[in-house]
């Protein structure tokens, strides 16, 4: 029916938002003609109820209602054993009389002038159990047909909500626990766009980005301090690296004093890993201070002018940097640096420091 139709696209809004219920259970009271209406989780264990949306009731009774009123309902009572998805006016479930000697009625439908409803509950489980319902004063009377069908047209849609909204919070509570775990990593993580805006930081990220001595962010995007590390940065983003585990890193030589740091850059797949989401995590780490190196540099018969040189560059420094402090040109350098890729057979800066750090001597 047009009606049902109207409501089902704001049912499904309020899944992922729930405070859309209220408005949600506003139009539906609108429609019926009813006086009031609810929709609310009920903890079986200690018989309270949890407003997800009500129209038409004082706040003060809606509070008594979660609070005390919820373990006395004798409707709820009536739709505990009701199956679930099944619509009833209670006039069906409780006479007029015996609704009138309950203490539910006496003191809190009848200040509100309510006395007919009709609902059912929208889910069930051992200790919880979702209903819905709308209200109507004795002068009302029992709610027409018309009523009935839409409310019965409407409830799968309520379940199939409420489920969807059971997922998605099940989802944000995991994501703030995840989010917590990171903010204690003494590691820094930060997820970028594939243009380098800067999406998230945990806190050791943000203080890395403050110090402005490795990573600045200039117009909300993520830059290197050092000018000769802009390219390669930009290169580590784009295009999104092909290695096998779809990962690649980049060495950030550090302003001033201090030792370089490592970035690993790893493209974020979707959930089912099949397709690239077009964002980057960011997994920053400051190597330690390499030790060993003497016998590394045994081990693939380096000259001591290749061994200065990559101590030199594990340390941040730049080939025109060796090459002055050195006394000699940067060709000699380049020269220097050629050979030790050749030694050790690694092609990048980069991997000579990786190497360095796993202190695997060759035979």
């Amino acid at each position: 029916m047009p009606a049902a139709q109207d409501l089902i696209g704001s049912i499904y809004d309020a899944a992922s938002e729930p405070a859309l219920w209220h408005e949600v259970i506003a139009r539906l009271v609108r429609k019926t003609g009813a006086r009031s209406g609810i929709f609310y989780d009920h903890n079986n264990v200690t018989r309270q109820a949890s407003i997800l949306g009500a129209e038409g009731f004082d706040p003060h009774y809606l509070g008594v209602y979660e609070q005390y009123y919820a373990a006395l309902d004798p409707w709820h009572r009536h739709g505990e054993t009701r199956p679930v998805g099944e619509i009833r006016q209670t006039a069906s479930m409780l006479s007029a009389g015996e609704l009138r000697r309950t203490e539910f009625y006496q003191d809190h439908l009848r200040p509100q002038g309510l006395f007919y409803a009709m609902g059912g509950p929208v889910e069930r489980s051992r200790t919880r159990m979702a209903v819905f319902g709308i209200q109507g004063s004795y002068e009302h009377g029992v709610f027409a047909p018309e009523a009935e069908a839409l409310a019965r047209n409407l409830i799968p849609h309520l379940r199939r909500a409420y489920r969807m909204q059971e997922t998605l919070d099940a989802v944000r509570h995991d994501g703030m626990v995840f989010e917590a775990a990171l903010h204690l990593l003494p590691q820094s993580v930060l997820v970028v766009e594939r243009d380098a805006r800067l999406l998230y930081a945990n806190t050791a990220g943000e203080q890395l980005v403050r110090d402005r001595d490795v990573l600045k962010v200039v117009s909300g995007r993520l830059r290197a301090v050092h000018r000769d590390d802009a390219a390669a940065l930009a290169r580590a983003l784009s295009p999104v690296p092909r290695a096998v585990d779809g990962a690649a890193s980049v060495m950030l030589r550090r302003i001033g004093a201090g030792r370089p740091v490592d970035l690993r850059v790893v493209p974020l797949r979707r959930s089912n890993r099949a397709e690239w989401s077009g964002r980057i995590a960011l997994l920053a780490e400051v190597p330690p201070p390499l030790r060993g190196l003497e016998a590394l540099a045994a081990a693939f018969r380096l000259s001591p002018a290749e061994t200065r040189l990559w101590a030199a560059l594990a340390a941040g420094r730049r080939v025109i940097d060796v090459a002055e402090e050195s006394g000699v040109s940067v060709n000699t350098v380049r020269v220097q640096l050629r050979t030790l890729f050749e030694k050790t057979g690694v092609h990048r800066q980069a991997d000579l420091l990786r190497l360095a750090l796993e202190q695997r001597p060759i035979p």
